[in-house]
């Protein structure tokens, strides 16, 4: 009001005088809300490092567990060690046992051989009778997929597809590894690698799956009876059906990922991998297409279909999860036209 005043008796004119004021009140208000915004700024930068903290506590004691874990499996390594070279030397008897034993070893052996070890089909390799069949060690508990359906949910003529090819003796899992890997801290491997694309990190062998991506890939097939039954049920008519069996097939691959937390190995350019499978009538190729970016391409033919597709699978790792983008289109076609 005084400087108003001064201004006034020195001749500046009301509305000059309002119209000066209103500017400063307009530049104070810019002000503030520029303070506002930094400390609103500042809130969020602080509670986003809380949160990377707490993060990297909890990976940091993850690691701990785990290599206290590690330390506790060796120490029970070295003593059953030393537990064995403290027995004494084996007698007479002893060593007549220990070749009992292993004939008997020898013998179990030839009863594992499976079909993916031999090198040609033979006849004594197919058994169309599965109630003679010796459940081998290898073998999980789903070694018959059809044993779970009961018969009255579903039509005889298409229970039987998929089911009347010769039965082969197939293993379910790899045989354990005869020696443990050495125990190397996970922090210092990954504290580096956030954010990045794990298909371009280098990572410990033991990392990876005993496999390839082009084997992987077979993997999606090993409910290829489901795509039996849809074509079956296509030339019956029903739809309905076929679509059903199409999207249990297409969600059936989730059936083996439970616990495998390591990737396959990277294919070279130009690699291929080949499946010819007559017990399911099966015959599959995949080959590695592309290196920048990781492509992968298929083809599959069955029992009154065709399967192909190719596949990019893009991973990021984040601290605590790991982002998985697919990209890619695969494509099922029956033999009667119908594609999906």
């Amino acid at each position: 009001l005084f400087r108003s005043q001064r201004l006034q008796e020195e001749g500046v004119s009301e509305a000059a005088i309002q119209d000066s004021e209103q500017i400063m009140r307009n530049e104070f208000a810019a002000l503030q809300n520029q303070i506002v915004l930094l400390k609103q700024k500042q809130w969020r930068l602080i509670e986003t490092l809380r949160q990377l903290e707490t993060e990297k506590v909890d990976l940091e004691n993850t690691v701990v567990d785990e290599s206290q874990r590690q330390s506790r499996d060796q120490g029970d390594t070295s003593r059953l060690k030393q537990d064995k070279s403290s027995e004494a030397s084996p007698s007479g008897s002893d060593d007549d046992n220990f070749r009992l034993d292993a004939v008997e070893e020898d013998t179990d052996d030839d009863e594992n051989t499976f079909f993916d070890t031999r090198d040609f089909l033979s006849s004594s390799s197919f058994k169309s009778d599965r109630s003679d069949l010796r459940i081998s060690s290898f073998s999980s508990d789903d070694d018959d997929h059809h044993a779970t359906e009961s018969k009255g949910d579903i039509d005889p003529s298409i229970r039987s597809v998929g089911g009347n090819f010769p039965y082969v003796k197939r293993r379910k899992k790899l045989p354990d590894p005869k020696e443990k890997e050495k125990g190397v801290s996970l922090w210092s491997l990954i504290k580096d690698n956030i954010g990045k694309d794990l298909t371009k990190v280098c990572l410990p062998v033991y990392f990876n799956e005993p496999i390839s991506s082009l084997q992987k890939c077979f993997e999606d097939l090993e409910y290829s009876y489901l795509l039996d039954r849809a074509h079956q049920w296509g030339k019956q008519g029903n739809s309905l059906m076929r679509i059903l069996n199409v999207a249990a097939f297409a969600v059936s691959g989730y059936a083996s990922t439970e616990g495998r937390t390591c990737k396959p190995f990277n294919p070279l350019l130009g690699e291929t991998y080949e499946a010819d499978y007559p017990d399911k009538g099966l015959r599959f190729f995949s080959e590695k297409v592309s290196h920048h970016p990781m492509v992968v391409a298929c083809h599959c033919e069955g029992t009154g279909w065709r399967f192909w597709g190719d596949s990019n699978l893009k991973s990021k790792f984040w601290g605590r999860s790991i982002q998985l983008d697919p990209v890619g289109t695969l494509t099922l076609e029956f033999d009667d036209g119908e594609v999906f």
